[in-house]
């Protein structure tokens, strides 16, 4: 009878996940070629700017701790060889893997809680179909996207062996692994998610967040494994799915223990999503929801209220992150200063900046990671307006006497609010947390991040009117912004830190808007770059409203 009764509840499965496949095959060809050439840009990066003998100034770069903190600790021991195949590795593996998390997020929530929000999993619920069979497609799809991610990565970086002999099978084949691994915890714990969120928008919130603490924790303990904090927090680093596959090595010890460990946990994790969708409703969620309100709030009488309520828990959301951020890296503060002025290479590296202290100067590197993370909410908010289209409600919104201009124009005014107080949020938080930590930090600091920030705005609104324009004139296209930000985060970033002063690849900061912003104080502000900045993101969103008020709604 149990066995009959499993039977019962995973009917049809093999027929859904050809539905399942279907459906995503979009969506994983777009990650599955991201993540190929992400994985693969690195190296070959690595292979035309630096000789076999610079490689070893380059393991130093790797270990300021605004590197650990963003790509993991660097493993190779005093004495040991720097290949192009490990520091390859260690510059990709990290911002793949949380890549690859949020793709397994997005894939989990689209197939099973969008699905019940458009009321598909409804209809097929009429058909002899078992009651977990959409659950256990959308998983076995995961499993086959992973694996393809996996194959496909592990095979680029055997053919990088015909350009460096360091790029071992066995190398690829471990880095390969955590990609397949650390895909499935997160599928399976987004699966968790989606019994407990009662829509797909709060199961993509709780995820995601998710994924954030994982990933801020592990920086502590990466900051731990690498040196530069106390080392009893190590652990942090071993209890995170983004951490402990960093301690796979590839390329130097190909460890497979961390990837066992995440497997048992993504079987656990899949164990406990079944168990929990057999208990609940179909539409509902294990977490209820909040009674509303007799009456609705007045702000909901207009659409500029409606968006509020309708980002309102994402913003939040952002805002802690935001505060997470700023005090991650000004938690280093108090030992960076040390740090850099006990190395002659990182003396050079940064360069003393009359009247600003070393931790100043270190600072100004990391305020393009804020402005790029302050940057997606108000993109979040941008996009939202085509998530409104697709999904149909834009269309009764217009059967009112809301006009279309005022619909965007109201998103476009709580972007660029979101954009100001983002920024000044991570300013706040940094500076409070200096007070702590850096001796010195005065009431003159808070100015000072906060002008060091601030004139990244006309990159963040360059970035809004992009998004924008893609809104308005290439709907179905949106996924470019992200594409789009995520180039700039390598190109500005990750290419001020590798570059350094190579003056043949200096373009390369500049595809992003981002890297025309100066690293102030170090470098001068222009004002006339940030006019111009400010007046592209301008004439963008003029191009974007025009083009969304001339065509006609996309709903899916």
């Amino acid at each position: 009878m149990a066995n009959a009764q499993n039977n019962s509840l995973l009917r049809g499965t093999r027929r859904l996940l050809a539905s399942v496949m279907k459906r995503e095959m979009t969506y994983s060809l777009i990650w599955i070629l991201c993540l190929t050439l992400l994985t693969v840009i690195g190296p070959i990066e690595l292979m035309a700017l630096y000789d076999k003998t610079a490689l070893q100034g380059f393991t130093q770069i790797m270990q300021i701790p605004a590197m650990v903190a963003m790509l993991g600790p660097v493993f190779l021991k005093e004495g040991q060889v720097a290949t192009y195949a490990v520091l390859g590795a260690n510059e990709m593996l990290l911002l793949s893997l949380l890549l690859v998390a949020i793709m397994n997020v997005f894939l989990v929530t689209r197939q099973t809680r969008k699905e019940e929000e458009r009321g598909s999993l409804e209809i097929l619920r009429s058909l002899p179909v078992g009651r977990l069979a959409n659950l256990s497609s959308t998983l076995l799809c995961a499993v086959i996207v992973n694996a393809l991610v996996s194959a496909f990565t592990t095979v680029a970086l055997i053919a990088l062996r015909a350009a460096d002999a360091s790029f071992t099978v066995a190398g690829a084949l471990n880095y390969g692994a955590a990609f397949f691994t650390v895909g499935l915890v997160f599928a399976a714990i987004t699966a968790i998610v989606a019994q407990l969120a009662s829509t797909s928008r709060g199961a993509n919130t709780l995820a995601m967040l998710i994924v954030a603490f994982f990933y801020v924790i592990r920086i502590f303990g990466d900051f731990a494994i690498s040196g530069s904090t106390d080392k009893n927090i190590q652990f942090l680093s071993y209890i995170s799915p983004l951490g402990l596959p960093l301690q796979g090595q590839p390329y130097i010890k190909n460890a497979y223990w961390p990837y066992a460990i995440l497997l048992v946990v993504a079987l656990a994790a899949g164990a406990v999503a079944f168990a929990l969708a057999r208990q609940r409703d179909l539409g509902a969620g294990l977490i209820p929801e909040r009674e509303g309100k007799a009456h609705a709030p007045s702000y909901l009488r207009s659409n500029f209220g409606l968006v509020w309520r309708l980002m309102k828990n994402q913003l939040i959301g952002w805002a802690i992150v935001m505060v997470a951020v700023g005090a991650t890296y000004g938690s280093i503060l108090g030992v960076i200063g040390p740090f850099i002025e006990s190395s002659t290479f990182f003396s050079n590296l940064f360069k003393p900046v009359a009247g600003f202290s070393t931790a100043q100067v270190f600072i100004a590197l990391l305020m393009v990671v804020f402005a790029l993370v302050a940057c997606i909410p108000s993109m979040l908010i941008i996009l939202k307006l085509r998530s409104e289209e697709f999904n149909g409600h834009l269309d009764w919104m217009l059967t009112t006497p809301i006009k279309r201009l005022r619909v965007i124009v109201d998103y476009l005014i709580y972007a660029l609010i979101a954009s100001v107080v983002m920024t000044m949020i991570a300013a706040v938080s940094l500076w409070l947390t200096a007070l702590v930590v850096l001796k010195g930090t005065d009431v003159g600091d808070l100015w000072l991040y906060s002008k060091m920030i601030l004139i990244y705005l006309p990159a963040i609104w360059a970035m809004t009117g992009f998004s924008a324009l893609l809104v308005g004139a290439a709907p179905r296209n949106t996924i470019s912004a992200w594409s789009y930000l995520g180039v700039g985060f390598y190109a500005t970033y990750l290419g001020r830190v590798f570059l350094g002063d190579n003056k043949h690849w200096k373009w390369v900061i500049k595809i992003s808007p981002f890297g025309w912003i100066p690293q102030y104080p170090i470098e001068k502000i222009h004002i006339g770059t940030l006019v111009i900045l400010a007046a592209i993101g301008a004439a963008l969103i003029a191009m974007g409203v025009a083009s969304f008020l001339r065509r006609d709604l996309d709903i899916g």
